[in-house]
């Protein structure tokens, strides 16, 4: 398919996933882990609420462009002092233990600037840095560390002891650099501490080596906690803990896999956050390490539980806290933040998010620190500021009445601009009239790009293939080649059902990495076993399900539907399997009353709706004190209101899909450029990317009703957009799913859209709004 010139800008939580996928080359070499050959506890761990969490002892060290980062910002000293005179610095500096030339020369007026925000700055020399004795440097930089632009006093390297800092003497680093900084630390409850980057970058200048030794310095020890949820108490308890009593979507599928799964290995703790805080896990960005993070530490760690909440400026978010987080005292549990409490005088305000047992995830409150796993005490240790500090938990208001498990139908999620929603998850089962419509047992064949036998033929090899399986699929017979030069192979039922479980994920993820395999590409996913014992299939028909289904991305798929069909033994049990595959999971999404507390803001957010104003809506509420809720589809336009969990009833009138459904989101008349017959010929990819380019200009969050929000394979040869919907309010989507004509339009979490499409690749995620009309004449 045509692909655009230049990559779609990507934005948004899986956004910075896709952009993170295409600056490296994955998470373990950002990280620079290594694994340090852990083994599993010798006795079986007691059952509780959460499970068990299995704790590897991994080596993390900071990304290169995290080093070169930090050289490039620190390799020069300058202090902010945010008094506004001489005379107010020289009296804090009287209750430090300096010598009087040490004064003094802080004082020099030569040294000192006016900064543009107020108070001054003061650049030091070397040889003052250099003159200072370690409990002289010590107190100095306690005071220097109460205002944020001071990053390395504030975030020091941190050394375990002496030792620790030798071990770093590599082959061709000159011995001088570690006596240099033991030299220039000063010591701490934790260890060594060490600010003065500038001096070494001053005194050796080779840049490659001191990058080199910045990533030695940042290794640190940390966990990497695994899941195992054999060891709860109850599914049900574990669901409750892990979702926060169902409000984090984005866990439960992951989870509910786990517990129906045969082993008891357990997942990565961090493939049940949420995407924004899953791509920081083990990792700091250059951005990172040239800012503060006080007060992103608790914008962070509030999103485990808060859901994702976007802000114009990070100072939007202490006013939201407050409304939306209440203090609670012990047990904690996950997703409450940790607020550092400081002794009088501590100069950093600092947070967590709380895990389990004492484990929280957290910036390694250190410089080149990365987000990870640690203990709350060893958080304590690491940071020669936070001595005689204290956790104090928040926990989401609609939360902290309850215990994990009492979760209502109805998850209430945090105010925003839209007001407050409410949601319920819903399972939409098609009509039977469009059940007969629905024809899924027609054979797919196998499509191959590149015109080049030999080429198929070594990619079947690969896909451990029987000798006799080789030999049928070589058969001229069911060999053609298409005029765009893909060889096509219609390939015989009963080859296709003998496929073992490992040919089959091999050869359907090779056929699933392009577009012209559409069954492959986005295949069907398989409901838990128990959908599908409550559906009343026959035993065979089950069989042959689990037969000719596949795991990707821990995802049960199936792209083989006829294979299916001499199993059915009459047309209700054929009605019954397409509802099975076919029914589409929804959401009932609601404005509640609290929504009225932020009347001014509902009215602008909702305004582009052409139904019913949001004035009158919200009218509602005054005018019936006891209506609790109005559903979202009274704030939708016109034609998508009208498609709103329908099931379309002929192919032949609707062939409608994402994209016409997320084009016309506010179209008075419908474009049917976007039909899925206009889109069918080769330009069909280039058409939309177009029309995106000449009437939507990409943006970052927060995002407004009825922006559209693609999905895009983010290869450079890639198919280009996978799919479209359209941004509703908090985390929810208007989205029209799969590749079928007759799927429902429906409101969805956008995690939970990610896990209708289990492709091959890294999905990416853009986030498109429609230019504003020119102004009339």
């Amino acid at each position: 398919m045509p692909q655009p010139t230049a990559p779609l800008p990507a934005s948004g939580r899986l956004a910075s996933a896709s952009r993170r996928l295409l600056r490296q080359s994955g998470l373990v070499l950002a990280a620079g882990w290594t694994l340090l050959g852990a083994q599993p506890p010798a006795n079986q761990p007691a059952a509780r609420a959460e499970g068990f969490l299995d704790r590897r002892t991994v080596t993390f060290t900071a990304p290169t462009e995290a080093c070169e980062s930090y050289y490039e910002t620190f390799r020069t000293r300058t202090w902010r002092i945010g008094v506004t005179t001489p005379a107010a610095l020289d009296g804090l500096l009287a209750a430090l233990p300096l010598t009087e030339a040490h004064r003094l020369a802080l004082l020099n007026p030569t040294w000192r600037s006016a900064h543009p925000e107020g108070g001054f700055e003061i650049r030091p020399t070397d040889d003052f840095l250099r003159s200072l004795a370690p409990g002289e440097r010590a107190a100095l930089y306690a005071l220097l560390a109460r205002w944020e632009a001071n990053k390395p006093e504030r975030w020091p390297l941190v050394f375990a002891d002496a030792a620790a800092l030798r071990r770093l003497q590599k082959s061709g680093r000159p011995p001088e650099v570690l006596r240099q900084v033991e030299a220039w630390a000063y010591p701490f409850a934790g260890g060594l501490a060490f600010s003065d980057f500038s001096l070494l970058a001053a005194t050796f200048p080779d840049r490659a080596m001191l990058v080199g030794f910045l990533q030695d310095a940042s290794a640190s020890v940390g966990l990497l906690p695994r899941l195992k949820l054999r060891h709860a108490l109850s599914v049900g308890s574990a669901l409750a803990y892990w979702t926060v009593d169902n409000n984090n979507s984005f866990a439960q599928p992951m989870l509910e896999a786990l517990l129906q799964a045969e082993t008891d290995e357990g997942i990565e703790l961090t493939t049940i956050f949420p995407g924004a805080m899953r791509v920081l896990a083990h990792d700091i960005t250059p951005d990172q390490v040239r800012r503060d993070f006080s007060l992103r530490s608790l914008v962070i760690s509030a999103g485990l539980s808060g859901g994702p909440q976007l802000f114009d400026e990070i100072g939007d978010f202490e006013p939201w806290f407050h409304r939306n987080f209440t203090r609670v005292s012990a047990p904690f549990r996950f997703g409450d933040v940790l607020v550092l409490e400081r002794p009088a005088g501590l100069p950093v305000r600092y947070a967590c998010a709380y895990i389990a047992d004492d484990l929280a995830f957290a910036k390694d409150p250190v410089g080149l620190g990365l987000w990870g796993f640690l203990p709350l005490d060893e958080i304590l240790r690491r940071n020669p500021h936070f001595a005689g500090g204290t956790w104090t938990a928040y926990r989401r208001r609609d939360l902290a009445a309850g215990t994990a498990g009492a979760g209502a139908r109805f998850q209430t999620g945090a105010p925003g601009p839209w007001g407050v929603l409410r949601s319920a998850a819903l399972e939409l089962d098609p009509p039977e009239r469009w059940l007969d419509l629905a024809n899924i047992f027609q054979p797919q064949p196998w499509e191959f790009t590149g015109g080049d036998w030999s080429r198929v033929e070594a990619l079947l090899r690969r896909c451990q293939l029987t000798p006799a399986q080789l030999d049928a699929l070589r058969n001229p017979a069911i060999r053609s080649t298409r005029p765009n030069g893909r060889i096509v192979l219609a390939v015989p039922a009963r080859l296709r059902l003998e496929l073992s479980a490992a040919s089959r994920t091999l050869l359907y993820d090779e056929l699933g990495s392009r577009g012209n395999n559409p069954s492959h590409y986005i295949p069907l996913v398989l409901p838990d076993d128990a959908a599908l014992e409550r559906a009343g299939l026959n035993p065979a028909l089950r069989e042959a399900l689990h037969r000719i289904s596949y795991v990707r991305h821990g995802r049960r798929c199936l792209s083989d539907t006829d294979l299916l069909e001499p199993y059915l033994t009459d047309p209700r049990e054929a009605r019954r399997l397409k509802s099975l595959l076919l029914g589409a999971p929804a959401l009932q999404a609601e404005l509640s009353r609290e929504s009225l507390a932020y009347r001014r803001e509902v009215i602008a957010y909702w305004k582009k709706s052409d139904g019913r104003t949001p004035a009158a809506l919200l009218g509602w509420f005054e005018h019936s004190p006891d209506l609790e809720a109005i559903d979202l589809i009274n704030f939708l336009p016109e034609l998508p209101q009208q498609v709103l969990n329908t099931f379309p009833e002929t192919v032949a009138r609707e062939r409608t899909n994402c994209y016409w459904t997320s084009f016309n989101f506010f179209a008075r008349q419908p474009d049917n450029r976007f039909l899925s017959s206009a889109l069918a010929g080769p330009n069909g990819q280039q058409l939309i990317l177009e029309e995106l380019r000449r009437a939507y200009h990409p943006v970052d969050p927060p995002y407004q009703f009825g922006d559209i929000v693609c999905y895009m394979d983010t290869r450079p040869d890639g198919y280009g957009i996978i799919h479209m919907m359209n941004y509703i309010a908090d985390d929810v989507v208007l989205t029209k799913n799969g590749l079928s004509a007759l799927a429902p339009t429906v409101f969805m979490r956008l995690s939970d859209v990610g896990w209708r499409y289990p492709t091959t690749f890294q999905l990416g995620m853009g986030v498109f709004r429609r230019n504003p009309a020119p102004a009339a004449p």
